[in-house]
């Protein structure tokens, strides 16, 4: 039968497509369309700083730090030794 695991990854998966849908058609509103009938240079540089944009919004509201994250499967095989 149907477990709770999967059912909850579905859940998952539909709330993410769902808030990175809402992200990319905000982005589109706001750095995007204004410059659709523009020159050129503009769309790019607009994608330029809408990256940094992006990338200081994860830092602030994650952290800066490196967060490891430990391995699933532990173990393994060595296919070829070095000579």
């Amino acid at each position: 039968g149907l477990t709770a695991i999967p059912l909850i990854l579905l859940i998952v998966l539909l709330v993410s497509m769902a808030i990175t849908a809402l992200y990319g058609w905000t982005i589109e509103r706001i750095a995007y369309r204004p410059l659709r009938h523009s020159f050129r240079l503009a769309p790019m540089l607009s994608a330029i700083g809408m990256s940094f944009v992006l990338t200081n919004f994860s830092q602030v509201s994650q952290g800066a730090r490196v967060k490891p994250v430990p391995p699933i499967i532990t173990g393994g095989y060595t296919l070829h030794e070095g000579s």
